[in-house]
C-alpha cells in the first residue's frame, strides 16, 4: 500500500501498545508516521517491571524466547535495571517524539480508560 492510500484516513488514530523491546520498534513507528494523523505510542509495563522485588538466587525465563539465564539478583543488579529502563524509555520517548508519537508509559494494574479518555481531548 502507498502512502497515498492513507490519506483517506488522515483522521485516524494510530495507537501501538507495546511493552517497549522489540528490535525493529523504531523502524515500525516511522513507517507509521504518514498513516494517521493522531500517533501514540502506549508503553505497558506490568508493577513487577517498573518495580522489580526480585532478590536472591534465580532462574529468569524470558516468556517471548525461552530463553534461561541463571544470576543472583542484588540492590547493585537492582540499579542497573531501573538505571537501563529509565535509559530505554527516554530513548523511545525521543524516538516517538522525532516521529510525531505522543508517547505515554502506563502500569497495567491501573485503570487504562482515564488514559483512553484523555487521548480524545
Amino acid at each position: 500500500l502507498t502512502p497515498s492510500y492513507y490519506e483517506q484516513f488522515k483522521s485516524t488514530f494510530f495507537i501501538c501498545l507495546t511493552d517497549g523491546w522489540h528490535p525493529d520498534l523504531k523502524s515500525l513507528i516511522k513507517e507509521q508516521m504518514t498513516m494517521a494523523s493522531d500517533l501514540i505510542l502506549i508503553q505497558l509495563l506490568t508493577p513487577e517491571e517498573l518495580s522489580p522485588s526480585l532478590s536472591g538466587h534465580l532462574e529468569l525465563v524470558d516468556s517471548e524466547t525461552g530463553d534461561h539465564l541463571k544470576m543472583k539478583i542484588t540492590p547493585e543488579i537492582l540499579d542497573r535495571y531501573h538505571h537501563s529502563l529509565k535509559h530505554h524509555t527516554e530513548n523511545l520517548r525521543q524516538d516517538c517524539s522525532q516521529f510525531g508519537f505522543r508517547f505515554f508509559q502506563i502500569d497495567v494494574s491501573q485503570p487504562i480508560k482515564p488514559l483512553l479518555i484523555s487521548l480524545g481531548r
